[in-house]
């Protein structure tokens, strides 16, 4: 039981991340059809972008749009998530980073005291 209940956690990680992927990949893919944005804004470049999540990496394919007006490029997927020019880490994943070091941190103080009430 406990085989089975590890491979599906292990696919349903997988298949988390997919969905990540292929979502943001939807999205990047209407924002080059989008007539409101081919009205500012012309596609430059498409590049590959890893972003860490709180369930594991996920790599997938954005544009690079450059505005006709005033020759400004940016990542227009990246300003609708919110994330900065060289943001790699999701915000789920930065809480969760957190919340393990702050338990580690507590299990480490009980472990020391439990050890200095011994001496």
């Amino acid at each position: 039981m406990a085989e089975y209940i590890t491979g599906l956690t292990e696919e349903l990680h997988k298949l988390g991340l997919r969905m990540i992927q292929e979502s943001l990949e939807s999205m990047d893919r209407m924002l080059q059809k989008s007539p409101v944005r081919l009205k500012h804004w012309v596609v430059e470049a498409h590049e590959s972008k890893q972003l860490i999540t709180s369930l594991g990496a996920v790599t997938y394919r954005k544009t690079l749009f450059t505005n006709k007006e005033t020759g400004h490029s940016e990542y227009l997927l990246d300003r609708i998530l919110g994330l900065g020019r060289n943001e790699r880490l999701t915000e789920d994943a930065q809480a969760r980073m957190l919340k393990e070091a702050v338990q580690t941190s507590c299990r480490r103080g009980g472990v020391l005291q439990r050890q200095a009430s011994k001496s």
